[in-house]
């Protein structure tokens, strides 16, 4: 290239046309690289500058269309997506922490918004029991909803009754589309980030079976779009995981049917009394002795991997022999589903002084809600069974320990607790005041002497 061929590219890089026609220097166009949707058909409006919300602001974390593309859509649609750009600007600006704010054009050439939102990482926090510092389980119940008798507590109406109308509405939506493994559900009415977020988490609590297809370690994301008759449409898409077959959940459903009928086998011969009991304490030992806690579950770089969605998925611990805390939550929660005990899928926060994303049950026995933590549970020597020190414990039992449990069933940052149960404040079978055993049946060995660790009757999950 000749030096003035260079010089004039060099002027062209440096100047640039103003909406009012003039010239102006680089570093002043910078802020006019940006228009409102009013300014989009001006003669003097450049196809790659981008088309901001109705504030004329240029939000960090969102990416807005061009000129070029919205010069493209329908006066309507144009109208359309300044309300769009301005509901980014409200996301960008909520506190709710995502991963992209996204303007795009869809399949029917109608102006989207796609919000991504990092799920919670639920694994086992890192905590020392022997700490001295002491925190009560205290959870919310201002306000709690009513409770049936017992044995007939529906945990679906429970968490859906803790929602407003429009929440209610997606949480309807959500769980038909999650029965139905569609990753992509909507509602015709206008919703905003945290309804649509607060909705999904109240759904995954209430039902968490019905989401093993789900993909939690890829962000889900929230879309908002408007057709040509102004009419709006919410929702959300959850990506599915790869993983996922119906051969695996056979395999998991057949597994869960022998091991039910081996619990009550077991509680029936060893806690006649009581056989519920024993029913939790054999799915307990079984989740403890057959599974380790996999690190792998809590690592970055393993999210594509099929160990990190078997270690999410209650297929880990049924059926792969490791987990992390929320597939051990998710497997104890389908085995006693299927024996008919009542029971939550409980996530919050949990440790010592600090705690970090976990999850756990809560079993409601004889009418009061006891909580059981098998992560905890199992001990580091992969060969022995659970250590019971979190089996069916009360909201007082872990004031000797140092640690704490705090549920609040939330998926997503920045979005309201759900409320959960008021846990028994002695733990089941144990004495108010003393926090020590009493044994139920008279009987130091909590059993009948036929049973012995040699007789249990262990079923390896393949």
């Amino acid at each position: 290239m000749k030096k003035g061929k260079k010089l004039i590219a060099f002027l062209l890089t440096c100047t640039m046309l103003s909406p009012t026609g003039g010239m102006v220097f680089a570093e002043e166009a910078e802020e006019e690289l940006s228009v409102t949707v009013e300014a989009v058909d001006r003669e003097n409006t450049m196809g790659s500058w981008i088309v901001v919300g109705s504030d004329g602001v240029k939000h960090d974390g969102v990416d807005y269309l061009t000129v070029e593309e919205v010069k493209g859509l329908s006066d309507v649609q144009k109208e359309n997506y300044a309300a769009l750009a301005d509901e980014a600007a409200e996301t960008a600006e909520s506190g709710i922490e995502n991963t992209g704010i996204e303007l795009v054009v869809n399949k029917k050439n109608i102006p989207e918004l796609r919000c991504s939102f990092p799920m919670k990482l639920l694994r086992e926090p890192e905590f020392t029991p022997e700490t001295d510092v002491i925190r009560e389980n205290t959870p919310d119940t201002d306000g709690a909803y009513a409770m049936t008798e017992a044995g007939s507590f529906d945990r679906t109406a429970y968490f859906r009754d803790q929602l407003n109308d429009l929440q209610q509405e997606l949480f309807d939506a959500g769980l038909r589309a999650a029965s139905l493994q569609k990753n992509k559900f909507r509602i015709s009415s206008p919703a905003d980030q945290m309804d649509i977020l607060y909705a999904l988490s109240a759904t995954y609590t209430a039902c968490p079976e019905e989401f093993e297809w789900a993909d939690w370690g890829s962000d889900a994301y929230s879309f908002m779009s408007y057709n040509n008759k102004k009419r709006v449409f919410c929702g959300m898409k959850v990506p599915k995981a790869k993983y996922y077959s119906g051969a695996l959940e056979r395999s998991a459903k057949s597994l869960i049917k022998r091991l039910v009928k081996e619990a009550e086998s077991y509680a029936k011969t060893a806690y006649p009394e009581d056989p519920e009991y024993g029913i939790c304490e054999y799915f307990d030992e079984w989740l403890c002795k057959q599974n380790y806690y996999n690190n792998k579950g809590t690592k970055a770089k393993f999210t594509k991997k099929p160990v990190y969605y078997y270690c999410h998925s209650s297929y880990g611990c049924l059926l792969k022999g490791y987990g992390v805390c929320e597939s051990y939550a998710r497997a104890m929660s389908r085995l006693l589903d299927t024996a008919g005990l009542t029971n939550l899928f409980v996530c919050g926060e949990a440790g010592d002084y600090v705690g970090g994303g976990h999850a756990w049950n809560y079993v409601q026995l004889d009418g009061s809600w006891y909580m059981l933590d098998s992560t905890w549970d199992d001990p580091e020597d992969e060969t022995e069974g659970s250590t019971k020190k979190y089996f069916l414990i009360g909201s007082t039992a872990e004031d000797g320990y140092g640690t704490f449990h705090s549920p609040n069933g939330t998926l997503f940052y920045g979005i309201p607790d759900l409320t959960f149960p008021e846990l028994s404040p002695s733990s089941y079978g144990r004495d108010e005041e003393s926090e020590e055993w009493e044994d139920p049946w008279g009987d130091d060995d909590w059993g009948d002497d036929d049973w012995s660790d040699d007789d249990w009757p262990w079923t390896w999950a393949a």
